[in-house]
């Protein structure tokens, strides 16, 4: 049998009572001030699963619902931002569905470039079309459609950036430039969506890897 819990006021700590305040956490920094504090070069890696939840994803008249995503952000001694994204995309979890996989790439140099903050990126993107399927563990099976296989070289703006991405991209440019990045997001009126948005995400800034 379990340890019985004494429902005692000297035992009040077990339900969950208040800390005193030698034990409170010290509060965490705001965006800004933690972007400031990242030491260059700065890189994270880690993969992201969405199950038909993925935020306004339509690419070529396609409505996405799911993907898997793994994400390698890098920003160069040189404040040269690299993002790399592989993974895959499909449009319901039930049984096999239309997809697709993808290998997207989005570089910005670093100075004496003086582009504005969220302006325009020099994009690479390779993608395959055909069939996804899901495992009962989470894998994705891919079956490709012969002869789908594209790709597409140019700029694109932040708002062309596929939505799941955008706020990778925003963690980079808040490093590479983080007073000049906040005045941007602010004058566009996208602060709560890019920006202060990292005051919740404890992992925001660090150095990270997916294994």
């Amino acid at each position: 049998m379990g340890t019985w819990i004494d429902p005692k006021e000297d035992a009040a700590s077990l339900w969950g009572g208040r800390k005193s305040s030698s034990e409170q956490l010290e509060p965490m920094a705001g965006t800004v001030a933690r972007a400031i504090e990242t030491t260059l070069p700065f890189q994270y890696s880690e993969t992201a699963q969405y199950r038909g939840t993925l935020p306004d994803t339509e690419l070529d008249g396609v409505q996405y619902t799911s993907a898997q995503v793994t994400i390698n952000g890098i920003i160069q001694s040189d404040r040269h931002i690299k993002l790399l994204s592989r993974g895959y995309l499909w449009t319901a979890d039930d049984g096999a569905s239309y997809g697709r996989r993808f290998k997207f790439q989005l570089r910005r140099p670093g100075p004496p470039s003086e582009t504005t903050p969220f302006g325009s990126y020099v994009a690479w993107n390779r993608y395959q079309t055909g069939t996804v399927e899901t495992t009962e563990s989470e894998d994705v099976a891919f079956e490709p459609t012969p002869d789908t296989t594209r790709t597409e070289r140019g700029n694109a703006s932040f708002e062309e950036v596929p939505r799941p991405l955008r706020q990778h991209v925003a963690e980079l440019e808040l490093v590479r430039n983080p007073a000049f990045a906040e005045y941007v997001l602010r004058e566009r009126d996208q602060w709560d969506d890019y920006g202060g948005v990292f005051r919740w995400i404890p992992t925001a800034f660090d150095q990270r890897f997916h294994e």
